[in-house]
């Protein structure tokens, strides 16, 4: 029979996972792949959910700037037969301005929801993942915690 000391052991049973009463190594060590998992997880939605927005406020004031200009220029309207056609004439021409510029907002922001979209599916992955780290943690826990109450038993 081969004769292991008991600090061989020790560092074969850190080496494959276990946990050893004692050793500090082995207490740090236990249920480090799930934390460092639960860690992961949760840096990927901390990066998610602090993703600048300011491209899309931007827009949308923007969008509210060209329709307060729209509204401001029709009601500057001057009362001669002359001077109206050069305004309505001007008013259509900025109407369709801000009609093409709408457009283009509209694409970017389909764009934005396209963008948000998969970002939902992404923190549904990263959700059921938390789950997960959480499950093994809480065997890691468990099984410490018997561990501890064998080793108590065990001493008693």
């Amino acid at each position: 029979m081969c004769d292991i000391s008991r600090e061989t052991r020790a560092a074969i049973s850190l080496a494959s996972g276990s946990l050893i009463v004692g050793n500090q190594d082995s207490l740090t060590l236990w249920g480090a792949s799930a934390q460092s998992k639960l860690r992961d997880c949760t840096n990927s939605i901390s990066r998610i959910m602090l993703q600048d927005n300011r491209e899309i406020e931007s827009a949308i004031s923007e969008i509210l700037s060209e329709l307060d200009q729209f509204h401001d220029e029709k009601s500057r309207r001057f009362p001669s037969f002359e001077r109206k056609k050069k305004s309505d004439l001007k008013l259509r021409n900025q109407y369709q301005r801000l009609l093409s510029y709408l457009d283009q907002v509209t694409l970017f922001l389909q764009l934005q929801q396209s963008q948000l979209l998969k970002e939902v599916k992404l923190l549904e992955k990263l959700e059921q993942s938390v789950r997960e780290s959480g499950d093994e943690l809480e065997v890691c826990i468990t099984q410490g915690f018997l561990l501890l109450q064998d080793q108590s038993l065990s001493g008693d």
